[in-house]
């Protein structure tokens, strides 16, 4: 009798057995696998948090992205509160109390600002637009960044200080890496039938986004004017004289540049001036904004003229060479200027001396030495203490010429037109500076070679980039 159905398969092999490892195979051997696991799993667990993150700030109409309104300055003014309690509780403050208010109200600021455009707040749409102004959050993050002259220390107020300048300046610094607008097109021809002296709706959209565009620097120069001259009153900063008619002559050229531009002018510059007027004078402004950082009028007035220059020269700049990757070269190449920048804020250098007994005559008039009227010497009466102070990158000299120039080379590479005299323009800068950093410093500092070797990364970055087209 034969069987219809088909024959059962036989039964699998049993698996082979583990290989032995080789004698003397290193215990590391699959620490690059390991490694990889454990990157993989932290961003994972990165992208979770900020998916929770993003979802319950959303909630107030905020967002860790590109949304109407930033959770990021919201948690940066987390952790100055932290910063400012654990300040307190300390016995000796680092911050005095004018600070310490005024830091909270300009914090309370910004945060209204972006709970404002956040929209999801009906009580906070009655504030006015300025709340949500980037100058404001520029302001908080450079002051923010003057308050920890030495943030590269270690302990928790340092730490929640830089916590708190990071997460504040993380929407600038995407608002920056953004595409400028498109060029505006050129003024288009009028038509047969249409008057040669009536110009076409299509032009005067142009001119007047032409004259909208070019009021920026006139707002940047006419606030560069009425800082230098606020300079000159009691305690409030102010350049050197020789900073100071250079500015204002730089602000006036960029003026009269300006308005050379504009319709029916009647002024005329050489070429040059033209070209390169605002240019100076936004370098200029942002060497001064940042050696000038403090609680005071003048201070905020220049970090308001540099923010309005920087960012119209860097809206010029992205429409002419695009989008930047952060991990570019030209991205390494303006990471490393930021990060050459912050470290001016940290301690570069310090003048200690011991203190002395100076001696004098006291009244004692059971002491063997003294004389008919009760008065001894004493060798060890009088105590003069030493001194001791600390001063930053921003406070030794040449600060403005080299943050400046650092400003220059970051337009550079922003422009993504490379040729090799600019890239000869940028070794000069960053060679300078590091040298100028190395004699003015002192190398017993972390800061003075966080700022070498963000000057030294950023000229690598610079001359190796590829995207020349002339």
């Amino acid at each position: 009798m034969t069987t219809t159905g088909a024959a059962s398969p036989p039964p699998p092999p049993p698996p082979p057995p583990p290989a032995a490892s080789a004698p003397g195979a290193s215990p590391w051997a699959g620490l690059p696998g390991q490694a990889s696991s454990l990157i993989a799993l932290a961003k994972d667990a990165w992208a979770e948090a900020m998916t929770r993150l993003d979802r319950e700030a959303g909630r107030v109409g905020l967002g860790t992205e590109a949304r109407s309104g930033s959770v990021w300055p919201v948690i940066g003014f987390g952790f100055l509160v932290i910063a400012l309690i654990a300040d307190r509780v300390h016995s000796v403050h680092d911050v005095p109390v004018r600070w310490l208010v005024t830091l909270l109200i300009l914090g309370l600021v910004v945060v209204a600002g972006q709970l404002r455009q956040g929209g999801r707040l009906p009580a906070l749409a009655a504030l006015p637009a300025v709340f949500g102004s980037p100058v404001l959050l520029t302001s908080f993050a450079l002051l923010l960044a003057a308050q920890q002259l030495d943030f590269l220390s270690l302990g928790v107020t340092q730490i929640a200080w830089f916590l708190a300048l990071i997460c504040v300046v993380v929407p600038l610094v995407r608002d920056a890496r953004r595409p400028g607008p498109p060029p505006p097109p050129p003024p288009t021809l009028p038509a047969q039938h249409v008057p040669a002296q009536s110009p076409t709706v299509q032009s005067v959209a142009t001119q007047s986004m032409t004259a909208r565009r070019q009021s920026a620097p006139l707002f940047g120069a006419a606030l560069v004017v009425l800082a230098v001259v606020i300079g000159w009153l009691p305690n409030q900063y102010g350049p050197e004289w020789f900073w100071t008619v250079v500015l204002l002559a730089a602000a006036g050229l960029a003026g009269a540049a300006e308005i050379a531009k504009l319709p029916a002018h009647r002024l005329s510059l050489p070429a040059p001036v033209a070209d390169a007027a605002l240019w100076v004078l936004t370098a200029l402004v942002a060497g001064v904004a940042v050696v000038s950082a403090r609680l005071q009028v003048t201070s905020v007035l220049w970090l308001a003229a540099a923010y309005v220059l920087v960012r119209e020269a860097w809206r010029r700049l992205a429409a002419e060479g695009g989008p930047i990757p952060l991990r570019s070269r030209a991205g390494i190449a303006l990471a490393a200027i930021g990060i050459a920048v912050l470290s001016l804020f940290g301690t570069t250098n310090s003048v200690s001396s011991g203190g002395y007994f100076v001696g004098g005559y006291t009244y004692d008039p059971y002491s063997y030495d003294a004389d008919s009227s009760g008065f001894a010497y004493n060798m060890t009466e009088y105590y003069e203490p030493g001194l001791y102070f600390e001063d930053s990158g921003r406070a030794e000299p040449f600060a403005i010429v080299f943050v400046a120039g650092l400003a220059a080379m970051a337009g550079v590479v922003r422009r993504r037109r490379m040729t090799n005299r600019l890239r000869a323009g940028a070794g000069v800068v960053a060679g300078g500076a590091a040298i100028w950093s190395l004699a003015e410093g002192s190398l017993s500092y972390l800061s003075v070679w966080v700022f070498v070797t963000a000057v030294a990364v950023a000229a690598v970055a610079t001359v190796m980039d590829r995207t020349s087209t002339s």
